[in-house]
Order: structure tokens, then sequence, then C-alpha cells
């Protein structure tokens, strides 16, 4: 207890009024312990708490194997290694790399023989452009352009000395051309109202004069020995886009799309690739992200390997790190917390009574996965992950071939098969928590079951502002505008880079069971679009730090929907709890009581800074608010929040115009 007091009062400005500033009140003084490290873009409570698990698995990892070691541990200690490898990465050179390309037909812009009759566009898909789609367009990004073609050319000299620099300008014009058809991402929201729903004829009608669409789709799923029938319903997401992107190709020279495809690649592969081009890839780092060093290349090596072993590495994370007992109590926190979204359900007045009826439903059907899958430690299922695959130690971009090709191959075999509930698809050893649409479902890994979200011996105020709070925030996805889609996985990027949309909706479509339907009233959406457009003007007035731009309150606004609603159910959740079993003892050496403390803690679990580099780049994809305005945007709609701390009406911490979805 005397530590966990010391850990909240010395993150603390106590100099600062709460009810002018919470954010500052409560992570002042942690934002002056903790400055940005060179390696990274920004610092946060969950950056620290990656860290702490980062070495965690580093530990594990760099454990020798033993004649007890399974299949799945040595093909993972084999990655691992590999990765880690970069004298052998130096040895291997461009070589793993170009057999892959050449298979492609090769790379016009390094290879003076390249002819067009070589490659096929049913070869190779259009993929996105590879930087966010304002940094092609907005003026104010020209200096960071400028850097990403010096980075192009440099990478391009590694391969070549001699190259046609008009082939990497025909790049650039043509990710730009593609960057002002290609979706915003707040424009992306509204996907689902614009879906189309075709067939291989229409389609491959639609792509005829660029690829064989239906010879593209069915080639790579009887890759997975899967047929696609000629009779199947395709949901083409946006057809708009598509329409334009064909436009756009047909006017490109196929020697400019080619190169820009298999740039992708390059760019995608440059940390599997030798130490020259490595360094040139953290030279745009510096840039995108604002970092002064590399990352040290075992932090890397353990990211990737979590991402590929999620069962194998999970398993041995669990085992050494994880107390079982976390498990249960997040269980027990997560039903009080139902119980209170539910009564939030039942006094929203904008929702037709029969809706929520349906509503609550859909709250108790949602499946709960806390800490790790009751299967981690069945031997023969965990053992699927590394199925067939036989790493070595000694060649990292044939282990990333081969565990990208099985992804795939799972994740097209999925097509006929039901959805399976209970499969987990995260890491166990990751600081973050989810909701699935489709599965209806909220997962809470074992990583994020820590302090200062949870900790067994802390008051129950402390866990309610802290992991209570992200309960709640999960819960309030399943009721969101945030567009959930469900497509074949990208593990392959541009080695075998297309994918299928099989269904996008906004996750509140989802009913209980998972299905895609509407069963809100007109009513009800109108009405709630209503609650949004008050939340999504008030993020939008909040400044980014270090540069002048306001928040995209469209795009954060899933997110912020999800942090009012979730600790709002937190608070109401635990004056139930104590209601009946008492007030819990104030920390020592804190004069704050109870329901205060609750809002402290929720305050610094989101404790930050970041660079004005990586704030830029937020400001274009970031579909979450800066730390500072997930607190202050929250606390400023609750009354009961004003209350607790006395702040005055009209304060900046308690203003009378307060937006809320859920009361």
């Amino acid at each position: 207890m005397d530590n966990t007091a010391a850990r909240i009062i010395t993150s603390m400005d106590r100099s600062v009024d709460p009810c002018h500033d919470f954010f500052q009140f409560s992570c002042g003084g942690w934002i002056e312990k903790n400055p940005i490290p060179d390696d990274k873009p920004s610092i946060s409570t969950f950056r620290i708490l990656e860290d702490e698990l980062a070495h965690n698995l580093h530990a594990i990892l760099r454990e020798p194997l033993t004649n007890q070691s399974t299949i799945g541990e040595r093909n993972m200690k084999n990655f691992f290694d590999s990765c880690l490898d970069l004298e052998q990465l130096d040895k291997l050179g461009l070589e793993p790399l170009m057999n892959i390309i050449n298979e492609f037909g090769g790379w016009p812009i390094i290879n003076d023989t390249w002819r067009e009759d070589d490659v096929q566009l049913t070869e190779l898909d259009p993929g996105v452009s590879l930087l966010p789609k304002r940094m092609y367009l907005d003026p104010n990004f020209n200096q960071s352009m400028q850097v990403y073609r010096a980075v192009f050319e440099k990478v391009v000299s590694q391969f070549t000395p001699k190259f046609n620099l008009s082939d990497i300008q025909d790049v650039i014009d043509f990710e730009t051309a593609h960057a002002n058809i290609y979706p915003s991402e707040e424009h992306k929201r509204s996907y689902r109202t614009k879906n189309f729903y075709s067939n291989f004829d229409n389609l491959t009608s639609l792509f005829g004069e660029v690829f064989d669409f239906k010879y593209v789709v069915q080639n790579l799923f009887q890759f997975a020995d899967v047929e696609v029938y000629d009779n199947e319903t395709i949901t083409v997401v946006n057809l708009q886009y598509f329409e334009q992107l064909v436009e756009l190709l047909k006017k490109t020279p196929k020697r400019t799309v080619v190169n820009t495809l298999l740039w992708d690649l390059v760019s995608r592969a440059i940390f599997w690739l030798p130490q020259n081009l490595i360094k040139i890839g953290y030279e745009w780092h510096k840039v995108y992200y604002g970092v002064n060093k590399e990352k040290p290349r075992w932090n890397y090596c353990v990211t990737s390997t979590n991402d590929n072993f999620v069962m194998t590495l999970g398993r041995l994370y669990v085992e050494n790190h994880f107390d079982s007992k976390s498990k249960e109590y997040a269980l027990e926190l997560l039903e009080v917390i139902r119980e209170s979204f539910k009564e939030l359900i039942d006094d929203a007045d904008w929702m037709r009574q029969e809706t929520k009826v349906k509503a609550k439903e859909k709250v108790d059907s949602m499946k709960e996965n806390i800490g790790y899958p009751d299967y981690l430690f069945n031997e023969t299922l965990r053992q699927e992950e590394v199925k067939e695959l036989s790493l070595r130690s000694d060649r990292l971009f044939q282990n990333i071939h081969d565990l990208m090709q099985s992804h795939l191959l799972k994740n097209y075999k999925l097509l006929r098969m039901k959805t399976d509930k209970n499969r987990w698809a995260s890491p166990i050893g990751m600081i973050n928590a989810f909701y699935n649409g489709p599965k209806n479902q909220i997962t809470f890994p074992a990583g994020i079951l820590q302090s200062p979200f949870y900790h067994e011996f802390n008051p129950r105020y402390l866990n309610f502002g802290g992991i209570g709070m992200v309960i709640g925030h999960e819960l309030t996805h399943g009721f969101d505008d945030k567009e959930q889609t469900a497509q074949q996985s990208e593990f392959f990027d541009k080695l075998l880079h297309i994918y299928l949309e099989l269904a996008s909706s906004k996750r509140k479509e989802y009913d209980k069971d998972g299905n895609v339907r509407e069963w809100w009233t007109v009513d009800d959406n109108t009405n709630f679009h209503h609650k949004t457009k008050c939340m999504v003007d008030q993020y939008s007035k909040y400044y980014f730090d270090g540069f002048n731009e306001t928040l995209n309150g469209n795009l954060t606004q899933g997110e912020n929907i999800a942090d009012n609603g979730g600790l709002r159910q937190a608070f109401l959740a635990y004056k139930k709890w104590s209601s009946k079993h008492g007030e819990e003892p104030m920390l020592p050496g804190l004069p704050y009581n109870p329901h205060q403390l609750l809002f402290i803690n929720f305050g610094q679990i989101w404790c930050g800074t970041e660079k004005p580099e990586h704030a830029r780049h937020t400001s274009q994809v970031g579909k979450h608010a800066p730390g500072k305005y997930r607190v202050i945007g929250t606390l400023v709609n609750m009354w009961e929040f004003a209350e607790t701390f006395n702040c005055p009406l009209n304060s900046p911490m308690n203003p009378a115009n307060k937006c809320k979805v859920w009361k």
C-alpha cells in the first residue's frame, strides 16, 4: 500500500488545481521524471509497461533450449536467433529478397533487361500507398517528402549504382495520384453505407483491362485448397474507390506500377535485410517519428517473435509472470461493470425500448477472454501455431516468408469454417485490450493485468479506475460507430498481397451473435449520431502539443465514446460495489477520498508526452486522442467528477455543456 501511495503522489503535480487541468494535476510529476528517450517517439505509462514486458519476454527467449523443449519452442528460438544475427544478414545479403523479386519478373528500376511482357498484374495486387494520404497532398509535409525521396534513392543504390531518377519520381507521382483517390481515414468510417454486393462476373468486368480478378482470387484460395465458386457474393468496400483505381491503373505505365509494388515490398522488408539497409530505414524513422537513435535490435526481434508465436511465447510468459488469481478477479470486476453498463442502457433517453432489450442481450452475450485462453496449456492445440514449420537460426528472410505463408494458409482456410469464438488472435503478452464485433468478444491479455491498471492488493477504487475503466471501454465499443472489418490476413504483405473483403460493418450493427444486421431503428441511429456530433465537435477543438493543429474529432470518435462510456461505467460500478461492501480506507499520506483516487488513477494510466513528429503522424492516422485529452475530454463530461472535486460551474474542468452518449 505504501508503494502504491508513493507511486501516485510522485506522479502528481499538486500545485495545479484539479479543476483547472486535471491531466497536469495527476501526471505533472510523472512527466517531469520521464523525458522521452532518444530511441522512442513518445513516452507514456503504456510505453513503460511495454518496455518492462519486452524485457521479460527477452529473458524468456534468451533461455537455452533443453531436451524437453517442444517443436514450437525450437522454432520460436530459431526465429528469434535469426532475427538477432546481423552478421548472418550481411552474409546473406540481398539474395533472399532478390529471389522473391525475380519470381515477379524483376524490379524494373534496377533491371536494364526488364520487359513488360514478362509481368502480369494477376501476380501483384495494387496495394495502398506507403505513407498516410495527407503526406502526399499537404504542402506542410514537403520537407518530409524530400527525405522520403532521398531514402528511396539510397535504398535503390544498395541494389545497383546505376538507375534512372525518373523511375523514382514516377513512383512518387503514382503514389500521390493514388493518395488522391484513396479514402481518408475518417471517410472509411462511412464505408458501410457504400458497400456494393457483387459477383465475379461484374468484378472481372470492372478490373478486366487491368487484371483478371476472378483468376487472382481463385488462385489464392486454391493455395489453401479452398474452392471459391463462380456464384460467390463478394462485398466491395467503397466501389467508387475501385472504379477510380482501375482508371488510374489504365493510364499508368506497367513499369511504374510494378516499380511501385516492388518498392512497397522492399521498404516493408527493410529490417530483415543487411545492416546498411536497416540503417537507411532508421533514417526515415528519425523524420517520421522523431527518434534520434536506433531501437535496440533485440527489442524489434522480441516484438516480431511475440507477434508470430502467440501461443508458444504466451504460455511461457504466463508461467513466469502471471498470477492466475488476476484472471478470477478481473472476471469478477467485469460482471459488476457489465451490470453497470446495462443500467446506462436503461437510462439512454435516445434509444427505443425494443432496442434497449436487444442491446442488453448483446452485453450479456459478450464472450470475455481474460488473461489467456484455457487451451493455452493444451500441447496439441498450441502446436497448430507452428505445424509443418521448420525454421532455422541462420535465415531470417526465409523464416519470415515461411511464417507469413503459414498464416495466410490458415486464414484462407477460415473462409468455409464456422467462426470459433473461443480462439484468440492477439498476443497474450501485450499491453492492450480489444473488442471483436463478429465474435461479440472482449479480450484482456495477461500483459495488461498489472499496475497501474490492476494489482491484487490495490484498494478496489484504484482497480476500478484502471482496468475497470478499460473493461467498460471495451464493452462500449460494442455500440460505437467504428468500422469493423473482417478480411484476410496481410501477414504475407507484398509476397502475396491481395485481400478479399468479406464483411464490413460498424460495430453497433453486429448483434449478440456477431451477425451483421440492422437491429437499431432509424430513430435510434439518428439520435445516436446527434449525441456523437457533440463529442466530435468537442474533441475537434483540442490542439496537439508541439504544433498548431487540432485533433480530428471524426477520426477519434469511436475511442472517445468508449473512454467516456468506460469511465462512467467504472465509477457507477464502484459506487454500487462500495455501497455493498463498505467504504475503503484512504491511502497513507494522501488527502484524497476513494472517489477522488479512482479519478486520479484513471488520469495516471494516460500519463505521457510525445514528440511533435509523432504527434503529426498521429494527427493523420491515429484513432486515439493523445493521453492528455483522453483524460480531460472524458472528465469534463462527468458531473460526478466535478462534484467529487468540488469544481465550480464553468471552471475549465466543469463546463456547463457536457457531451454524453451514455448517461
